[in-house]
């Protein structure tokens, strides 16, 4: 939303006539009031300038449709996590593809901030999820679970990531062990980027 800040509008003014009985000083003419009007309309155009700044959000966060098995075939191994809704975006900076799972950032972002949280089970081994920025993994939350049959909280809080348009922002997954792991969907699993520069 941005508020639209009110200017004057009238035209410059010239001198009609002047008062003999009121000292010059006193008097406001033509150039004190269009000095007054080029002021505020300046100011006006700055604070519109501010505005679109401030409220120029660009935010996205998708998740998982369902409970999603993802099959550990070498341990260690990272392994993308299918990510298929979009659940919310505000802006056109930050672009999701559900076929790729990949969150995509527009031109003119330098700085994006990420964030995810899950839960996991399947496994009674150290289980992971990773946010990774092209490949690169950028954080980290791991936890090691002796019980494969109950979920498991994971969660990564914000952290500032430098970069560039066309760079990708995903969600993967690995183990300790090879196996499957179940990764709750719904509400449960989600990831974040939001513009920051």
């Amino acid at each position: 939303m941005i508020i639209k800040a009110q200017r004057i509008s009238y035209s410059d003014k010239v001198a009609i006539n002047t008062n003999s009985n009121v000292a010059d000083i006193n008097k406001c003419n033509a150039s004190d009031l269009n000095e007054i009007k080029n002021i505020i309309n300046a100011n006006a155009t700055e604070l519109e300038n501010v505005e679109t700044e401030v409220y120029d959000k660009n935010i996205i966060t998708v998740g998982l449709s369902a409970n999603t098995d993802v099959s550990i075939g070498t341990a260690w191994t990272y392994y993308t996590l299918n990510m298929n809704t979009l659940n919310a975006s505000i802006g056109s900076k930050l672009t999701f593809n559900s076929s790729t799972h990949r969150i995509t950032i527009g031109s003119g972002v330098s700085y994006v901030k990420v964030s995810a949280c899950g839960i996991v089970r399947g496994i009674a081994n150290d289980i992971e999820i990773n946010i990774r920025r092209n490949g690169a993994i950028m954080g980290t939350a791991a936890n090691r679970w002796t019980n494969a049959t109950n979920f498991m909280n994971l969660a990564i809080t914000e952290i500032l990531v430098p970069v560039s348009s066309g760079d990708y922002i995903d969600l993967a997954v690995r183990s300790g062990a090879t196996g499957t792991v179940v990764v709750g969907g719904g509400q449960y699993t989600k990831l974040t980027v939001e513009v920051v520069d």
